[in-house]
């Protein structure tokens, strides 16, 4: 997502692959918009200045490597609405680290920013730095993400709001209510269901792991805004940094993609009987 020339032709990654019938109009305005916001300059002319800031804060709380802040470059829509861009968020299931993890293969020479930490170091996930929150990727290749980091009014809002969502959210307790509810409304199914693609007792470790994961993202992030530990990637690899500790944490314990394949607790037996129940019905 960068401006290359006025050519609609240029952009065949985006128009391409539009969820909407957009004439050419439409797309000269999403061009205009990307010229725009090329130049550094009146960026609240071409973007949605405050609903892309919340994307990020959001975004980058969950350590998401398979999207935009990653080397892959997919994974959310670029919306365009009275000539101004957005973003909606798209595909999270490789969110808290499980991209280059326990999902996927970690992507090759992440030498950018950061690199996209292993399943097996999550206290790097946990401290991973929301200043240079791209994997594998420089900024220059990340326009969006440039223009809110690189200004300092925005920069200010984006770290405005990290504090809005570690108090509200976290520090408040209302994560810890909304989880735990979610987690007691779901087990008795995921017990039950012999086709589920994991265990009860996966479940409830995924559980007890994402609980846990995100309290210390929150405590770090936290420490982050108030200075007690860098919030840049640079700035974490000095000597004498002391993060966040979250060595007892196995990251593959949140789940990982299965690819489809056979599950622990799925036999034949029980799919043929699921099969037979949904031809009846």
């Amino acid at each position: 997502m960068a401006y290359t020339d006025d050519k609609l032709e240029s952009y065949s990654d985006i128009f391409d692959n539009a969820e909407t019938d957009a004439t050419d109009k439409d797309k000269q305005r999403v061009i205009k918009d990307l010229k725009q916001l090329s130049t550094g300059q009146n960026l609240d002319t071409c973007i949605d200045v405050d609903s892309v800031i919340k994307y990020f804060v959001a975004h980058n709380f969950v350590d998401n490597y398979d999207s935009y802040t990653g080397n892959m470059l997919h994974n959310y829509y670029l919306y365009e609405n009275k000539g101004k861009l957005s973003v909606i968020p798209w595909d999270y299931n490789l969110a808290f680290g499980a991209f280059g993890g326990a999902g996927m293969k970690k992507p090759e020479n992440q030498t950018a920013q950061g690199s996209s930490p292993t399943a097996d170091n999550a206290t790097a996930l946990v401290n991973y730095a929301i200043d240079t929150p791209l994997s594998g990727v420089s900024e220059k290749d990340r326009p969006l993400w440039s223009a809110i980091i690189n200004n300092g009014e925005y920069k200010e809002r984006y770290h405005k709001y990290f504090d809005q969502l570690i108090a509200d959210y976290f520090e408040s307790g209302k994560f810890q209510k909304k989880i735990t509810s979610v987690y007691e409304m779901i087990r008795p199914y995921v017990k039950n269901d012999a086709t589920a693609f994991y265990t009860v007792d996966e479940f409830d470790k995924a559980y007890n792991t994402l609980q846990k994961f995100c309290s210390l993202r929150a405590e770090s992030i936290r420490k982050q805004l108030n200075g007690e530990i860098p919030a840049t990637t640079e700035g974490q690899q000095a000597e004498g940094v002391q993060l966040v500790d979250a060595g007892t944490l196995k990251i593959s314990d949140m789940g990982s993609q299965k690819g489809g394949g056979p599950v622990p607790n799925q036999d034949d037996d029980n799919i043929k009987s699921m099969k037979e129940q949904k031809s009846k019905g």
